[in-house]
């Protein structure tokens, strides 16, 4: 009886279903506390899935301060699993955390499982226990405890790479090892599903880069160690295989970001960014022997410091290893080199190279993306347990006794997954020998209803404007929010739950880096007006003023607030302990595109923005054109009308984040047209044939909504919209907004083609010009434009044109997006149709 409960015990299935199940119990006992979510730092669990998905769904995004380029889109594979996990069981936020958690560690698991497979060939005379236990310590390492002790496990999907690296390096091992055409169309479309996948981590453009590395190191040393040199040919004609179909299967998250990818590196080695990418990358190197520990060293990781020493242990088998080996075969040279290279990413050199020589190899826009430790640290578990693994297999049985025992111990290092405190004590957000209610800051935190309520009233609003977080709150690092009322330090998860943009003074970027929101806290009462005129450059409509601060903060400018109340520059729509919503006044506001009255042109900078806002016109309906140290500018400016302009009407409708159509009605003279969103080359202006379509006389089924009154046009207003001519097209009853500084939001206008642009020539991008410190502009002469693009005529001389503001690399999103698919589709079929053509012949045999 006893021999046979043992047999069980040791058995494939039961081995299986018992790390499954200890998976199952780590992921549900680790469930938030009701309410909670995991947010801080750089990132935050979602709270609004319906808004990420529909944001990630194109290139640009106007939901996060002044617009910005979407490079995490490939996050969307990975958010509509957890999204649809979460629906069809009616998951609250706090229960999310347990598929976060089942999701990665069960993925983890059988990749690495499977991965064996692929790497020892004869694998079926590994003992299943060994196999188990091997598996379960790429499960459960220091590594992927730090993931979930951070945040990034529960709201960073580029981690998703470490559940695909076993089976992807794996299966792309075997496949250059054996160059077995025999079996080349069920391993290619395995590897195309794989990398399909992969998208997910692809959002982070730089684990791509770091993923490739390491491939191409283990192409080449594959090589090297296992064929002739006479073989060469048929090799590069399997890279070639290999390589064109990662291209194609990973395209649609890869080519549209490398533009940006090298933009954002030029911006850091010009040091012309918030960060000095130098300093980032000594700061995120880890030192010997830290580099064992395989846990994040810029953290202070007080609740889990005495536990990383144990994933030591792990380095500590190999180096016994390594002890007793004198010749190593052509797989374990392979992984330990690998392991090498990874170590050396990690580390950049420090200890070894002087910090210019670290700065000449990594300052490129390739080594340059590997700045955080997570680049390279998300291989290492991978290469140390094969690598181990490798060698164990060949030991005598008292070395591998000894092994086994140092391995298991390892495990000690990972006891708070078993204990279900992962977030609630051992958050690295935590001060030394606290939880997540004794810290002042932790990364469980609950979001006051009051958030959640005022965020509900303003998403019915359907006029698209921005709302400005103010004070300047910054404790630790720009961009984060410092809210001790509840715990949050990091970005802002609030943000999340509001449909219209948030401007946080915190992250102040675009105007020259320019720190605006600490300038205007240390500012007195008189000199602080500047700020609702900007706030109107700025397409804000309302203010939240947050009491969640620090109270230094409220201190600094609780009085600024007050005078703008008493003065009737805002006024007040609610007030709680944690935040006030206030209105701007429609003196300052401005549309989101708009025609100016006054244009200023001024040898200026940015930050001279507060003494320029002081002569802001009434009504400020105004252009700034800022051209100190932007020559490109000024140039443009050459042609710039001067003085009191007259404005055409301006009828506009934002189709999506990346398209925009505009009706100009009765232009006649020259005249800048401010678009504002964050100022990128990537925004084109398309001409197009203008509707002489009209408003339907019958507009009965047009009403205003509640929560549009301020802001909706009435019935009447549209009446006479109609006899003006500057309103076209429908009668199906949608917004239509009141006439803002001579625009009007009308959701009427047609969405047209997505690919009406596509074969269109834009309108000259010298024509779109910086304005306001950060806005994209186009200078418009209507006779010149009229003569070669089709226009309407008015009696009075004036033209009515049509044009469409684009974002043009999103058409390489729908382009690549399907050639992605079409080849994942093609790959699935074909690696569906392989197996059943293996298990239809080994039935026959």
């Amino acid at each position: 009886m006893f021999k046979r409960l043992v047999d069980i015990i040791k058995s494939k299935t039961f081995l299986l279903v018992f790390a499954q199940l200890v998976i199952i119990f780590v992921s549900v006992v680790n469930r938030f506390p009701e309410g909670y979510i995991c947010a801080g730092g750089d990132a935050a669990q979602m709270v609004n899935w319906q808004k990420v998905i529909h944001d990630m769904g194109y290139l640009w995004s106007n939901s996060a301060r002044e617009g910005g380029f979407v490079s995490n889109y490939g996050y969307n594979l990975y958010n509509l699993l957890i999204y649809f996990i979460s629906s069809l069981f009616n998951l609250s936020l706090s229960n999310q955390s347990v598929v976060y958690l089942l999701v990665f560690l069960t993925g983890s698991f059988w990749s690495f499982y499977f991965s064996l497979g692929y790497i020892f060939k004869d694998h079926s005379k590994i003992p299943v226990m060994i196999k188990v236990l091997f598996t379960l310590l790429y499960t459960f390492n220091i590594y992927s405890l730090q993931n979930f002790v951070g945040i990034w496990g529960f709201a960073a999907p580029f981690l998703f790479l470490y559940v695909l690296v076993p089976i992807m390096f794996s299966v792309s091992y075997r496949f250059f090892v054996d160059l077995n055409r025999n079996k080349l169309l069920g391993t290619i479309s395995l590897l195309g599903i794989i990398f399909f996948i992969s998208n997910i981590s692809n959002g982070n453009l730089a684990f791509f880069i770091a993923q490739n590395i390491l491939l191409v190191s283990m192409i080449i040393l594959i090589y090297l160690f296992y064929h002739d040199k006479s073989k060469i040919l048929t090799y590069i004609k399997f890279i070639a295989l290999y390589y064109l179909l990662m291209i194609l299967v990973t395209s649609w998250s890869v080519i549209p970001q490398v533009q940006e990818m090298v933009r954002i590196s030029n911006t850091f080695a010009t040091r012309s960014s918030l960060f000095d990418l130098k300093s980032w990358i000594m700061w995120q190197a880890a030192d010997y022997p830290t580099v064992f520990y395989l846990s994040d060293v810029i953290h202070n990781m007080h609740n889990v410091r005495f536990l990383s020493f144990f994933s030591g242990a792990i380095f500590f088998a190999l180096l016994i290893l390594l002890a007793f080996k004198k010749k190593f075969q052509k797989k374990e040279s392979i992984i330990l080199i690998l392991l090498i290279i990874t170590m050396f990413l990690l580390n950049k050199g420090i200890g070894f190279l002087n910090t210019d020589v670290i700065w000449q190899i990594f300052k490129n826009p390739i080594l340059g993306s590997l700045r955080s430790y997570d680049k390279a640290a998300i291989f290492i578990p991978f290469l140390l347990l094969i690598a181990i693994m490798m060698i164990y297999i060949r030991q005598n049985k008292i070395l591998k006794y000894i092994i086994a025992i140092i391995l298991f111990s390892s495990f000690l290092s990972v006891t708070p997954f078993v204990r279900g405190s992962i977030q609630k004590v051992y958050s690295v957000a935590h001060s030394e020998n606290m939880d997540y209610k004794t810290s002042k800051y932790s990364s469980l935190v609950k979001i006051p209803k009051e958030y959640t309520e005022t965020a509900d009233k303003l998403n019915l609003e359907k006029i698209q404007n921005r709302i400005a977080r103010i004070p300047y709150n910054v404790i630790n690092s720009a961009g984060w929010v410092n809210f001790p009322k509840w715990k949050l330090l990091g970005v802002d998860v609030t943000t999340h739950l509001f449909d219209k943009p948030q401007m946080q003074m915190n992250a102040y970027g675009v105007h020259d880096y320019w720190n605006y929101g600490e300038f205007w806290n240390r500012q007195g009462v008189d000199e602080s007006k500047w700020l609702l005129n900007f706030s109107g450059l700025m397409n804000s409509r309302y203010y939240i003023y947050q009491y969640d601060v620090d109270p230094v903060f409220i201190e600094q400018t609780e009085d600024k607030l007050n005078s703008f109340i008493l003065d009737g520059s805002i006024t007040e729509i609610d007030k709680n302990d944690f935040f006030g919503l206030y209105r701007i006044d429609d003196e300052f506001y401005l549309p989101h595109i708009y025609t100016p009255k006054v244009v200023t042109v001024s040898e200026s900078l940015a930050s001279d923005l507060p003494g320029l806002l002081k002569n802001s016109p009434a009504g400020n309906q105004q252009a700034l054109y800022l051209t100190k140290n932007n020559a490109e500018l000024a140039d443009g400016l050459t042609n710039i009308p001067k003085g009191e302009l007259s404005n055409p009407t301006i009828e506009y409708k934002e189709i999506n984040p990346t398209k925009y159509r505009v009706k100009i009605h009765n232009a006649k003279d020259k005249f800048p047209m401010v678009f504002s969103e964050a100022f990128n080359s990537g925004w084109k202006m398309y001409p197009k044939v203008p509707s002489e379509d009209k408003f339907s006389e019958n507009i009965g089924n047009y009403a205003v909504e509640e929560a549009d009154v301020l802001d909706q046009a009435s019935k009447e207003e549209v009446e006479t919209y109609i006899e003006k001519g500057i309103v076209t097209v429908t009668s199906s009853g949608d917004f239509i907004s009141k006439n803002f500084k001579d625009t009007i939001q009308n959701d009427n206008l047609s969405d047209g083609s997505v690919f009406e642009t596509l074969f269109k020539g834009p309108v000259s991008d010298s024509n779109n010009l910086l304005v306001n410190g950060y806005a994209n502009s186009w200078l418009i002469d209507p006779v010149s434009y009229c003569s070669t693009h089709e226009c309407i005529e008015n009696a009075d001389g004036s033209y009515d044109m049509e044009v469409v503001l684009e974002f043009w690399p999103q058409r390489l999103y729908y382009i690549f997006g399907f050639i992605t698919l079409l080849t994942f589709v093609l790959c699935a079929a074909t690696f569906i149709l392989s197996r059943i053509k293996k298990r239809n012949h080994n039935g026959k045999l």
